[in-house]
């Protein structure tokens, strides 16, 4: 037993390890060799754990009802999904691949994602609650990291608000498979992940919904299922879902709060900070939220504005009056001379009204890594 636990601390520990070490280094390959290169080391692993575990026990009471309801759920929703594209539209899947690169990306992406869940049910064996969270935590950084590299390939651009879109339905879905492997199987859990998270590549257009709505749909429908789940089987235990609840959901409330200013579908905005021109008011890796309906500037407010397709957030440290036009003299803080250019009124994004240190980080440096 203890040779066993031995040996889970080193996975993880060479997991966080590798992954660190693959995000700085991983732009010196093809993104077909960076999924080779992930491949391996979940072959590795697996190979490790199956010659040191014990065969998983498959709890298969239930176990086809259950798959029943999963794919019922799944096809109600995408159905509900794609249909309101008859609606507001469709667009060209940018994700959608030719021949080649379904087994350039899409074949290893699938041994990546059979190698992973066999590991999650590796690691589950005669596991305690707390060491089932931390290895949904665990998944979660990981299987986060696989997606950012992968959509990274396509020439996405990641901002605060990608990067929350895909951190957010990931967390919900690692509650949900590693439930599912620790309860039922992990062949469940893997066929879930390949119905969700392959289908991007095999669609060849997709409804127009904007990032949002994708991403909470993703967020929502793992407890969605859990919840079904729980509705159905009332007999099964209660207390890893409901011990879940108390840990997660307060952090996905947070997030969504985060994504609906992230992307400004309210009066107010958040952005990342990515440089100390406005120190020490806010630097470097914090983000400022700004009010998009405030135009009634003044001296020595700070604004967002765009120049030159870039947004800038400076102070007004002039207002210039010509007839009916309003030019503003904006200079940073932490600049010895004003800006070049004046900013239109018609460029004003909006008035900032406050930050939060540190918050955009995890996205600046993600950006420069990837």
């Amino acid at each position: 037993m203890e040779r066993r636990k031995k040996i889970k601390f080193m996975i993880y520990v060479a997991s966080i390890i590798f992954f660190l070490i693959f995000l700085f280094f991983h732009n010196s390959f093809l993104p077909f060799h960076q999924l080779l290169i992930q491949l391996l080391f979940w072959l590795i692993i697996g190979i490790i754990l199956f010659d040191t575990f014990p065969p998983m026990k498959e709890r298969k009471k239930d176990l086809f009802p259950t798959i029943r309801m999963v794919l019922l759920i799944l096809f109600c929703c995408y159905s509900i999904a794609f249909l309101l594209g008859l609606w507001i539209g469709y667009i060209k899947n940018p994700f959608f691949l030719s021949f080649e690169l379904l087994l350039k990306q899409l074949l290893p992406l699938i041994l990546i994602i059979l190698f992973q869940e066999y590991v999650r049910g590796k690691l589950l064996f005669q596991s305690t609650f707390k060491e089932r969270v931390f290895l949904t935590v665990f998944f979660t950084a990981i299987t986060s990291i696989t997606i950012l590299t992968i959509y990274q390939s396509q020439n996405m651009n990641l901002t605060l608000l990608f990067l929350i879109a895909v951190v957010l339905p990931s967390i919900t879905n690692n509650m949900l498979y590693t439930y599912l492997t620790y309860d039922k199987s992990y062949k469940l859990s893997l066929l879930v992940r390949y119905l969700t998270e392959l289908m991007i590549f095999m669609v060849p257009i997709l409804p127009q919904v904007s990032l949002i709505w994708w991403t909470l749909l993703a967020t929502i429908l793992p407890l969605l299922i859990l919840d079904q789940l729980y509705r159905y089987f009332p007999y099964q235990k209660k207390k890893f879902y409901k011990n879940y609840q108390i840990l997660v959901y307060p952090v996905i409330i947070i997030l969504i709060y985060v994504l609906v200013l992230v992307t400004g579908i309210s009066r107010y905005q958040m952005i990342a900070v990515a440089s100390n021109s406005m120190k020490p008011v806010f630097e470097r890796g914090d983000t400022i939220i700004f009010d998009k309906k405030n135009k009634e500037i003044k001296l020595d407010d700070i604004i967002v504005f765009k120049r030159n397709k870039q947004i800038v957030i400076h102070r007004v440290h002039n207002i210039i009056k010509q007839g009916n036009k309003v030019y503003y003299e904006t200079k940073g803080d932490n600049n010895s001379l004003p800006d070049h250019d004046y900013v239109f009124k018609k460029d004003v994004i909006g008035t900032v009204t406050g930050h939060i240190s540190c918050l955009g980080y995890p996205s600046i440096w993600i950006k420069e890594l990837i």
